[in-house]
């Protein structure tokens, strides 16, 4: 009777709404009914109603990696999504994260210390915060390396020049 549905949908005779929505947004319309009561008779009735309608994005993950990680060496990576409606919630569905590391529910963060090194992989889940949520998974992998032992990477200095002035850095790692 007035707005209009989300494009790509359309209302049948039978009520029902079909097809596939190819906009994101908040939509609302009004419907009509009527029924088959014959005019002379005092018909048709009919009733109306206001209807809203949300239609979101899928969720996405947008990390597809993870950056290696040494043990006993602070980690943090953020795992990223997008679609769907923010904030999503993040979980390890399958498998688990390195000892020594957590995955926040809330940001995305996986963070910590690792405990131990190796090939870790695990299957991260985002749920996002729409009417009806939605999730999705991302299968990842976490390479843990053993610490390195620490060394100085500069192996000579520069000259320096009398009553001039000096600047080297010695690195490290």
């Amino acid at each position: 009777v007035s707005g209009a549905l989300p494009t790509g949908l359309s209302l049948a005779s039978s009520g029902a709404i079909t097809g596939d929505p190819t906009v994101p947004g908040d939509f609302t319309f009004a419907v009509q009914v009527a029924d088959s009561y014959p005019a002379k008779q005092g018909g048709p009735a009919t009733a109306q109603a206001q209807l809203s309608l949300t239609v979101v994005t899928l969720v996405n993950f947008t990390t597809a990696w993870l950056p290696a990680g040494a043990q006993g060496v602070t980690y943090l990576a953020q795992i990223e999504a997008s679609g769907g409606t923010p904030p999503y919630i993040w979980s390890v569905a399958a498998g688990s994260l390195p000892p020594g590391l957590t995955l926040q529910p809330t940001s995305g963060a996986i963070s910590g210390s690792p405990a131990s090194p190796g090939n870790f992989s695990f299957t991260i889940e985002a749920t996002d915060s729409s009417p009806a949520p939605q999730s999705t998974t991302e299968a990842l992998a976490l390479a843990i390396g053993s610490p390195q032992p620490l060394a100085i990477t500069t192996s000579a200095l520069l000259d320096g020049t009398v009553n001039t002035p000096y600047n080297a850095v010695v690195a490290a790692i």
